[in-house]
């Protein structure tokens, strides 16, 4: 990895924009948070495997029906395989449980039980706790700051991938 991005100091218009210690600073900080185990902050669960739940949930939630494979794919911009296996070791550990669609017999819908309701919100706690202890050290410029940038940074990376084929 930090070959990849030694390489992209010299090929980039953002090499020549930052002086090369912000630049330096800016790979150094992506690098830290691509490098973080999220199965050391989460309980009993991976972080693609809490999306799934989370999405599923909210699905249901929001529209009063189950998820379906295909929806969870293309919501969470990974393939169908990916979702199947996740779905799989969820389906293992109690919390989800896969059923055929009475409409349609090749699809298959996504019920978060309510084991896998309990992780996701013992897991949700952990995640707002962390944000706080991480936020409780930014001013309230720094934070709003942030968010402003995040968000930012977050709609042009919408905006220039949104053509992109995304699978996992």
């Amino acid at each position: 990895m930090k070959c990849l991005f030694e390489a992209l100091k010299k090929d980039t218009e953002l090499g020549t924009r930052l002086s090369r210690e912000d630049y330096d600073r800016l790979l150094k900080s992506i690098r830290q948070m691509m490098s973080v185990n999220t199965f050391t902050l989460l309980d009993n669960i991976t972080l693609a495997e809490l999306k799934l739940i989370y999405c599923a949930e909210e699905n249901f939630k929001t529209e009063g029906k189950p998820l379906s494979s295909a929806e969870a794919a293309e919501r969470l911009g990974i393939s169908a395989p990916a979702v199947s296996r996740t779905v799989k070791g969820l389906e293992i550990k109690g919390f989800l449980e896969r059923r055929l669609d009475d409409n349609d017999r090749r699809s298959i819908k996504i019920i978060v039980t309510d084991n896998g309701r309990s992780v996701l919100e013992e897991n949700m706690k952990l995640c707002i706790a962390l944000l706080d202890r991480i936020f409780a050290r930014f001013s309230d410029k720094e934070l709003a700051d942030m968010v402003r940038l995040q968000c930012k940074f977050s709609d042009e990376l919408k905006k220039i991938t949104s053509g992109f084929n995304e699978t996992e």
